[in-house]
């Protein structure tokens, strides 16, 4: 399989590989598949694929995470990375977040301690949000400022704030990029 190639691949050169699972269209998949009813369940499945295919570890790509009046998705990754941590507890095991232009959630300070890493995807902070000006595709530095309030450095800042440690913050660069064709006017 391309998993197992992947892996072996990755080994040889000394690396570990990890094993994404969600991304942004599979956050009802995932909530069913991390309920109370089904989470044992997957948990095992999860590590027989890890394990068929050599993987390290795995990276829990929930994305959005509702609030938990919505749809109680923080108590649900929560158990779920909770249950593969108490399974596997020498394993890997990494989440991408958001960036941040103005207050992270606390939330992520209590998930914290059962991740390895925390990586937050500081790309596309570009668009025509209310009131800002175009913006940097990906993430600059810094040199925030009330038209375009995002960077690396207040992302950061923020986690580190809402109790995520340092080390174990990452700042992921999207490596793509967006076309537009025939604008005649900013925005």
């Amino acid at each position: 399989s391309i998993g197992k190639t992947i892996t072996s691949r990755a080994h040889a050169a000394g690396k570990k590989a990890i094993m994404m699972i969600g991304g942004s269209d599979a956050v009802a998949s995932l909530r069913t598949a991390s309920s109370s009813a089904n989470r044992a369940g997957f948990i095992t499945n999860l590590l027989s694929a890890m394990d068929a295919m050599s993987f390290d570890g795995i990276d829990v790509d929930w994305e959005p995470i509702d609030l938990p009046s919505v749809n109680d998705d923080q108590a649900l990754m929560l158990a779920l990375v909770q249950g593969l941590r108490n399974a596997r507890p020498n394993m890997i095991i990494t989440m991408p977040i958001s960036w941040v232009y103005y207050d992270a959630n606390s939330w992520y300070g209590t998930i914290a301690p059962y991740v390895d890493q925390i990586n937050f995807m500081s790309y596309e902070m570009d668009s025509n949000y209310d009131g800002w000006v175009s913006w940097h595709f990906s993430a600059v530095l810094g040199g925030e400022a009330a038209n375009h309030p995002s960077s690396i450095s207040r992302s950061l800042s923020a986690w580190k704030g809402a109790g995520v440690p340092a080390a174990k913050l990452g700042a992921g660069v999207g490596a793509y990029g967006h076309c537009w064709k025939g604008p005649s006017a900013p925005n």
